[in-house]
């Protein structure tokens, strides 16, 4: 369905079962992306290879020049996502 539509798929952090969601994308051909840094398998797979080091990103600012290529329209408003509300 991913994959149909022209979607993408973020991984953050995760586990065994997250790490099967991540081989499965790469198998099927599902662009993704992989955030380095939290603890898990998207951190582990960012490693591998080249091609899953293409994938990987820092931080959502490097995340929104990814997803840019493909959504030249989109705003994540990564600022406001991190400030703390009373």
């Amino acid at each position: 369905m991913i994959k149909q539509n022209d979607g993408q798929v973020i991984f953050i952090g995760g586990g065994n079962i997250l790490g099967d969601e991540i081989q499965r994308a790469y198998n099927v051909g599902v662009d993704f992306h992989l955030m380095k840094g939290p603890p898990g398998a998207a951190q582990r797979f960012s490693k591998l290879s080249k091609e899953f080091k293409d994938k990987s990103f820092k931080g959502f600012e490097d995340l929104e020049v990814k997803l840019k290529k493909s959504f030249p329209n989109i705003n994540l408003g990564c600022e406001e996502w991190f400030i703390s509300r009373p």
